[in-house]
């Protein structure tokens, strides 16, 4: 009995990580017919979470929704611990129900140029905090 769970257990691990490499793959195979030499798929982790949010400022209110809805990140990255590979893998998979997939493939290309693995020159812009200037006494 312990042997069929065993079993069950690690097919459903299989499964999971199948169901998110697959919107990477997509994502890298787009990518790399679109900007090949723009190494996409060598964004940082950290990175990868300042696309989607970049990405996500460039849509309309009702797209936002609809990409949250879909993406339900709150749920399914739940149980992540670190890094936003999650995160990056319910977005894409959002955007490819919504047909976005082409467009943030575009911007990615637009806003990504990496030299090595995780060592870009060019990343999607961030936000920036205005900061209020101090007055001190003298």
């Amino acid at each position: 009995m312990h042997h069929w769970l065993a079993i069950g257990l690690g097919l459903s691990l299989i499964l999971a990580s199948n169901a998110t490499a697959r919107p990477f793959d997509d994502w890298y195979r787009m990518t790399g017919r679109r900007c090949p030499s723009h190494h996409v798929e060598w964004i940082c982790g950290d990175c990868q979470l300042s696309l989607v949010e970049a990405f996500d400022d460039t849509l309309s209110r009702a797209q936002k929704r609809n990409v949250a809805k879909i993406a339900d990140i709150n749920h399914a990255c739940a149980d992540e611990s670190a890094g936003f590979s999650c995160e990056m893998a319910q977005s894409i998979h959002a955007y490819e129900k919504l047909g976005l997939m082409s467009r943030f493939v575009d911007y990615g290309c637009r806003h990504i140029r990496c030299e090595e693995a995780a060592s870009c020159s060019k990343l999607p812009p961030r936000v920036r905090v205005i900061e209020t200037p101090t007055h001190s006494s003298r």
